[in-house]
């Protein structure tokens, strides 16, 4: 490069403005190296200012989900709430009746419903705590845990998609 000069902003460099040679082919002179050193400050700010402003846009864009998982969960927890009651209670009558009913007929079912209803449940919740209010406080994890958990919730969802699709096929 013929010249370059650093982007600096509030001390720190942010990168580099490198030039080629000139279209002429002279080289630059003094008065052209000090307009690169007087811009290249500007250039800086503006990169720092860029960059402040695709943070903020990313924050907003956080809150935008945060706030939508929260309505989310929400409106899960209430349509799953008068399901899970309706199953417990069939289950419940089914237990305690005196009259024969072909458990067998309505079992798979019904235990198929709790279990689904059981499952949109914990997504709900997890879905809930993305909108909780977040103290930050220096912590210590188990990663062992966070993969663990990470792994369990793809497994189960692969799971179900695999067997909806091969379901599905057969059906």
């Amino acid at each position: 490069y013929a010249a370059a000069a650093p982007l600096t902003h509030a001390g720190m460099i942010r990168g580099w403005l490198l030039l080629g040679r000139k279209t002429s082919g002279a080289p630059f002179s003094e008065r052209d190296r000090r307009l690169l050193n007087s811009l290249s400050p500007v250039a800086g700010m503006a990169l720092a200012n860029m960059e402040l402003k695709r943070r903020v846009l990313d924050d907003e864009r956080r809150l935008v989900v945060i706030d939508l998982a929260g309505g989310i969960a929400h409106e899960i927890g209430n349509a799953l709430s008068p399901l899970m009651g309706q199953a417990q209670l069939i289950e419940f009558a089914l237990q305690h009746s005196s009259e024969h009913v072909p458990r067998e007929t309505v079992s798979r079912p019904l235990e198929i419903i709790v279990d689904m209803c059981a499952r949109i449940r914990r997504i709900a919740q997890n879905l809930s705590r993305l909108s909780e209010p977040i103290a930050l406080q220096k912590t210590s994890i188990n990663l062992n845990d966070v993969a663990e958990d990470a792994v369990q919730l793809m497994s189960e969802t692969a799971g179900r998609i695999k067997r909806f699709q091969v379901e599905g096929a057969a059906g």
